[in-house]
C-alpha cells in the first residue's frame, strides 16, 4: 500500500480547556492512525496552543502529524519547541474555536492543526538558522519594531522584521519552483525531441540574478566569476566610451534597442502567460518582477511600495488580516493607491442574460471589487497611524485609488455593453482586464519605433 504523503491530512480529535485567563487545546490522534503507525500503548493528549488572555499572547507547539513519520507526535523542530505571537486583535472572550485562533497567525504559519501548525515548508529556515546558531527553545513574535534579539532561550523578532524576511524566502521559494521546472521542460523536451522533431533547447535561466544562479546550480553550468564579470563590465564601458567618440549616438541608439528587446520579451511573456491557467500568486510575482506594466493600468506615474502589503494593520509590512497585493503611490503627489490582482481566467460577466440582453456581474469580479472597497475602507481608518509605524512620512490618502486587475473583455457585444455599464459606474474602483494591459504594451512598442514582432 503506497505511504500518504504530506498533503494528506491525518485526523485525531481536538478538545479545549477553558478557564477565566487561559485557553488550552489538546489534540488526540484517531485509534487508525496509532494502529498504522504502530503505536500500541495509550497516548495522552496533546498540548497544541494555549492562549493566556491577560497578555494577549498565544504559544503553539509544532508536533509531527503524519503517522508515517519516525517522529509521529513529536515535535516537529530539534531544538525549538514553542512559538509564541501576539493576538491582540482577536476577541478573547469569546475564542473558543481553533480555528478562528489560527486564522489570526501571522502569513507563514501553518493554520490548520492536523499538520501539526509550525511554520510552512518555504520558511523553516528560520527555525534552522535559529537551532543551528543558538541555544533557544522558543521563538517569540512580538508587535515592537527592532532588531531581533536572545533573550534566554527566547529568539525575539519583531512581526515586521518576520513579515520581511518570510516575503524573501517565498520569492526565492518561487524562482526556484520555476527555475526547476524550465530546467525539468528542457530535459524532457531534449530527451524526446528525435521522436517528436523538435530541436534541442537550452533551459531559460530566468530574468532575476538569483533565478540564474538556481537554475545553473540545477544544470551544473558554470557563471563567469565575479571577476570576470567585473572584467567584462569595465571592458564593456571602456570601449562605449571610445565608440560614442568615433560615431556620435550610436551607444544611445544600442541602449534604445536594448530597451526595446526588454519591452518585446516583455509583451511576449505577458501573452504567453495570459493563455496558460496561472494562479494569482504567479500573476502578482509577474507584477512584482515587471511594475512597468502594472503601472500602465493608472496611467500616472506610480512608486511601488510594498508587495502583499498590509493595510488591516499597524504597519504597512506587518501582518494584517487585510491584505492589498500591492501598495503605490503617485510618483508625483505621493497619494496611496491600492492594487488587487487576480487571473485572466476570472469570470467577468455571467453568461446567461437577465432581461433584454443585459447580463448581470459575475460573482468573481463583484467579490474582487468588495475586496478592493473594504481594503481601502481599512487603510483609510488608520493611514496616518500605519505610515508613522511604517516611517513613510511623505505618504499621503487624498483620494486612495484602487484597481482590480481581473479577466479578459467578453466576446460577445451584449456582454461587452453590460461589462461596460458596470465598469463606468464603478466609481471607486477602477477594472483593467489583462487583454486592455496587453494592448497598452503593444501600442506603447508600437510608439517607441522600430519592427518589433510585437507592434499592432
Amino acid at each position: 500500500m503506497a505511504l500518504p504523503d504530506e498533503s494528506t491530512p491525518r485526523t485525531g480529535t481536538l478538545e479545549t480547556e477553558e478557564t477565566e485567563t487561559s485557553l488550552r487545546f489538546t489534540f488526540l490522534p484517531d485509534p487508525d492512525s496509532l494502529r498504522r503507525s504502530h503505536i500500541k500503548e495509550p497516548v495522552e493528549q496533546i498540548l497544541l496552543a494555549e492562549v493566556d488572555r491577560q497578555a494577549a499572547r498565544v504559544r503553539i507547539y509544532p508536533i509531527v502529524p503524519f503517522w508515517d513519520n519516525d517522529r509521529y507526535l513529536k515535535p516537529k523542530y530539534a531544538q525549538v519547541q514553542c512559538f509564541e505571537l501576539p493576538i491582540d486583535d482577536v476577541d478573547l472572550d469569546y475564542i473558543a474555536d481553533f480555528t478562528a485562533l489560527t486564522e489570526r497567525f501571522p502569513r507563514g504559519f501553518v493554520q490548520d492543526y492536523q499538520f501539526g501548525l509550525g511554520l510552512g515548508k518555504p520558511y523553516r529556515p528560520i527555525v534552522s538558522v535559529v537551532e543551528e546558531h543558538t541555544e533557544c527553545t522558543e521563538i517569540h513574535l512580538c508587535d515592537v519594531a527592532g532588531e531581533p534579539y536572545i533573550d534566554g532561550q527566547k529568539f525575539v523578532l519583531s512581526l515586521q522584521r518576520f513579515e520581511e524576511l518570510r516575503i524573501e524566502l517565498y520569492r526565492i521559494n518561487s524562482r526556484a519552483q520555476s527555475a526547476a521546472m524550465r530546467v525539468k521542460s528542457a530535459v524532457a523536451r531534449n530527451t524526446l525531441s528525435s521522436a517528436m522533431g523538435v530541436e534541442r533547447v537550452e533551459p531559460g535561466r530566468g530574468r532575476h540574478p538569483l533565478s540564474k544562479v538556481i537554475t545553473d546550480s540545477i544544470t551544473g553550468t558554470t557563471p563567469l566569476s565575479e571577476n570576470q564579470q567585473d572584467e567584462l563590465i569595465s571592458a564593456a564601458v571602456a570601449e562605449s566610451v571610445a565608440l560614442e567618440r568615433r560615431r556620435p549616438g550610436s551607444v544611445s541608439k544600442l541602449r534604445n534597442d536594448l530597451d526595446l528587446v526588454t519591452l518585446d520579451a516583455l509583451i511576449e511573456r505577458f501573452e504567453q502567460t495570459m493563455h496558460k491557467r496561472t494562479p494569482e500568486s504567479s500573476w502578482q510575482r509577474f507584477f512584482q518582477d515587471n511594475p512597468f506594466a502594472l503601472h500602465l493600468a493608472f496611467g500616472y506615474p506610480l512608486i511601488q511600495i510594498h508587495g502583499q502589503a498590509s493595510v488591516g494593520g499597524t504597519q504597512f509590512s506587518g501582518g494584517g488580516e487585510k491584505v492589498a497585493d500591492f501598495l503605490v503611490r503617485n510618483a508625483v503627489t505621493n497619494n496611496v493607491g491600492i492594487f488587487e490582482i487576480k487571473t485572466p481566467a476570472s469570470q467577468l460577466i455571467k453568461s446567461r442574460t437577465y432581461r433584454g440582453g443585459v447580463h448581470t456581474p459575475a460573482i468573481e469580479l463583484t467579490a474582487a471589487v468588495t475586496q478592493a472597497l473594504d481594503q481601502k475602507y481599512q487603510l483609510e481608518n488608520s493611514f496616518v497611524q500605519r505610515k508613522h509605524a511604517s516611517r513613510m512620512p511623505d505618504l499621503e490618502s487624498y483620494i486612495v485609488r484602487c484597481c482590480v486587475v481581473i479577466g479578459t473583455t467578453p466576446q460577445d457585444i451584449n456582454a461587452q455593453k453590460s461589462f461596460e455599464l458596470f465598469r463606468g459606474n464603478s466609481r471607486l474602483v477602477d477594472i483593467v482586464t489583462y487583454d486592455e494591459l496587453l494592448m497598452k504594451l503593444r501600442q506603447l512598442r508600437q510608439l517607441l519605433g522600430g519592427s518589433g514582432k510585437n507592434q499592432i
